[in-house]
């Protein structure tokens, strides 16, 4: 619960900051998602809702990948965006219009962060394994999104090169 109560307090902090109007004594704002297991906590704190208690009228955005995210930030679409560093964040970031205000979760030795799934007819055919992937199809990620940076270091860590796997978005 912690990590809810810090996540309650950037969120109150980010959008102080960001002068977002108030409506029937709770803070509105728009905040970009993922569907993903990674914005569990933001599911979890919405539905529970700890948004509400803490005095925040908060309206999830879902988006398809994380680029698309720093988007709609910098551009006023949301008000803030949860998702992860993609090099479109760090372009937008590093021309001054947005900012990273607090991190969600981390990469553990041990407590991997992503996972990697084979269907059943790959697994048949010997895909037991990321060190496996050379000459697959990864489905998807969107080419520079946080995930296709984790293929291109599984790459690395197996020693084959990111350009031996497929990526396809769907």
């Amino acid at each position: 619960m912690m990590g809810f109560a810090r996540l309650v307090s950037t969120c109150l902090l980010a959008l102080v900051a960001t002068g977002v109007a108030r409506a029937d004594d709770l803070l509105k704002a728009k905040v970009g998602v993922l569907r993903l297991s990674s914005s569990a906590p933001v599911f979890i704190a919405q539905d529970k809702g700890y948004f509400r208690d803490a005095g925040l009228d908060i309206e999830l955005k879902f988006f398809d990948a994380a680029q698309p995210i720093a988007v709609a930030t910098t551009s006023g679409d949301i008000d803030f965006g949860i998702t992860a560093f993609t090099a479109g964040l760090y372009n937008l970031a590093g021309k001054g219009t947005l900012k990273v205000i607090g991190g969600m979760s981390r990469e553990k030795s041990g407590y991997p962060l992503i996972g990697y799934f084979a269907s059943n007819n790959a697994y048949a055919a010997g895909l037991k394994t990321p060190k496996r992937s050379r000459g697959k199809t990864h489905r998807g990620y969107q080419v520079g999104s946080s995930f296709h940076y984790s293929l291109g270091l599984l790459a690395d860590k197996y020693g084959f090169k990111l350009a031996d796997v497929k990526v396809r978005c769907s």
